[in-house]
């Protein structure tokens, strides 16, 4: 909840530190902008995430925080 900058959250569906919920609900402490990018199948280690390589996981969370960083605009990202 201390978290005052924007924040991009990458989460792997079965990642057994936290589920989708539990993330969720922390997201909803903090108050600058977040966004989560939520990986199916994955666990902890998303770069593992099952029919995908390490290199494309890693270009599709890039690609969502520039996307990200575009919407947060003005926000200190």
């Amino acid at each position: 909840p201390s978290l005052r900058t924007p924040a991009l959250f990458a989460h792997g569906s079965r990642d057994p530190f936290a589920t989708r919920e539990e993330i969720e609900a922390a997201r909803r402490l903090v108050p600058a902008a977040t966004e989560l990018v939520g990986f199916e199948r994955a666990g902890h280690d998303l770069f593992r995430a099952p029919g995908r390589s390490g290199a494309d996981v890693a270009a599709e969370i890039a690609a969502s925080f520039l996307a990200f960083a575009e919407r947060a605009g003005g926000e200190r990202v």
